[in-house]
């Protein structure tokens, strides 16, 4: 039984606040306070997050507040779940308040880490840590992936604790008990890598809630308006100038992730939830970490205000020509605006990347008579071993794409007419194999055959019904009366 509880220090992990009452508590094993603390007694205490409480454990440590404000305060929650979808979040936060069992491996992907490695600490904060309390801890900022320095005294942050790959065993461990504190303390001057921790590190502390709805590459894509990465409509983003001021900005950071094109197209289309990144790409475009966290779209989006403008200047008497040179644009996309012609003109194919859709209707007429040719060749094999006509092998033939058949549903339906049980295609095998044996002059046997299409005697029994029906019934016969023999 629980007799006390510490409150956890500021920015401290749960890791560190169970670590402490561990030490505290005078428990002479681990188990034993696992016991109290765990409902899992065997699970290793997560250092990020929070392993599923026992009633005693979740009763304390919810004396003074609830069960979300602790892990958006005391745990890497809001870290790795800053960006992801709004109603995803929620139910995370919601199922981990609930004391259910969450795998938070997803969201350590998403935040471009596998798994702990360890336990980071600051140097210079454990010095002020043992001044003000006695004692030092573990701090959520300094476990941040990819944050080399502590936002605060611009040094660099140390292991403490190390864990080597392939698990570790169960332990609650306190920073006082492994931090050493010395003198060896490495002060960084790299610009960009200071100002970078401390935006990641505000935008962490502002982080008190659950996401903002707004989805966060829709936000970024709004704020890229009005600057050399919007086309003048606004309606195109500039992605290759984008990537390419971004890495000269960034050019003195020990490591860039976005060094491609793709990679910065993957954050602007929602594929890519990386908070680390989308903090540089904020941080580049000026963003304060408060409108990052609390996002919030303009009234009117740049592509409506160049249109209303538009619809303005025709309002007050300039032709085509006069506002395609008022406003910088060609001369063919006024007239198109003008004749509501714009958008349907640039809608039209709206296929990936521009890429015209496949007409698989059309496709699928045209290709019946290959595929029926497809079938007759792969049947027949020419004196090989016989293949097994499937809509794969079909494909294979043709050198059509993978699963392209399947949406030719009339191809599909004539490769499905010849489509053989196991058995059925078996038998051709064991027939082949035979004219293949009398053809080098060999003795018809049961390993002649086993030898050439590797069948097994299982599967040579389930063929025999309709081996039987061949002329080969007699020779079939003794060969099944030579296989038991062996």
């Amino acid at each position: 039984m629980i007799a006390f509880f510490p409150e956890p220090y500021p920015d401290e992990l749960l890791y560190s606040l169970f670590a402490r009452y561990y030490v505290r508590s005078g428990y002479p094993i681990y188990r034993s306070a696992a016991e109290d603390l765990y409902r899992d007694v065997n699970i290793s205490p997560d250092m990020e997050f929070i392993n599923p409480l026992t009633s005693d454990a979740l009763h304390h440590l919810t004396k003074y507040k609830d069960m979300q404000q602790r892990i958006l305060n005391n745990t890497l929650f809001p870290y790795y779940s800053a960006f992801i979808p709004n109603d995803r979040q929620r139910e995370l936060l919601t199922q981990i308040a609930d004391n259910k069992k969450v795998r938070c491996d997803m969201l350590r992907r998403i935040g471009g880490k596998e798994a702990s490695k360890g336990l980071l600490f600051c140097p210079c904060c454990a010095k002020e840590d043992i001044k003000r309390y006695g004692e030092t801890y573990w701090h959520r900022t300094h476990q941040i992936p990819h944050l080399y320095i502590c936002p605060i005294h611009h040094c660099r942050l140390k292991y403490a604790l190390t864990l080597k790959k392939g698990g570790r065993t169960p332990a609650l461990l306190t920073a006082q008990e492994l931090i050493t504190v010395t003198d060896e303390i490495t002060f960084v001057d790299n610009k960009s890598l200071i100002r970078l921790a401390e935006y990641i590190n505000e935008v962490f502390k502002t982080i008190n809630d659950v996401n903002s709805p707004v989805p966060v590459h829709v936000f970024l894509d709004s704020m890229l308006a009005y600057t050399p990465y919007k086309s003048k409509r606004g309606a195109q983003r500039n992605i290759t100038k984008l990537t390419e001021d971004f890495i000269r900005f960034y050019k003195e950071l020990p490591e860039n992730p976005i060094t491609e094109v793709w990679q910065m197209q993957k954050v602007f289309t929602g594929d890519k939830l990386n908070p680390y990144v989308i903090c540089m790409i904020a941080d580049f475009l000026q963003i304060s970490p408060a409108a990052l966290v609390y996002r919030k779209l303009p009234p009117r989006s740049q592509k409506k205000e160049f249109d209303a403008r538009i619809h303005a200047l025709f309002t007050a008497g300039y032709n085509c020509r006069q506002i395609a040179d008022k406003l910088g644009i060609s001369y063919e996309s006024v007239k198109k605006m003008k004749a509501g012609s714009y958008e349907k003109s640039r809608t039209k194919q709206k296929g990936k990347g521009g890429v015209k859709r496949t007409d698989w209707e059309l496709r699928d007429k045209e290709t019946l008579p290959l595929v029926k040719e497809a079938i007759l060749a792969v049947k027949e094999s020419d004196g090989d071993r016989p293949v097994r006509i499937t809509l794969s092998a079909v494909e294979k033939h043709l050198r059509l794409p993978s699963k392209s058949l399947l949406k030719m549903p009339i191809c599909k339906k004539e490769v499905e007419q010849y489509t053989e049980t196991m058995e059925q295609y078996w038998t051709r095998e064991i027939l082949w194999a035979l004219d293949d044996i009398r053809k080098n002059c060999e003795p018809v046997t049961w390993t002649g055959i086993r030898r050439r299409i590797n069948i097994t005697r299982a599967d040579f029994d389930r063929c025999l019904p309709l081996l039987l029906r061949t002329g080969e019934a007699k020779l079939l016969e003794a060969m099944v009366a030579e296989g038991k023999k062996e």
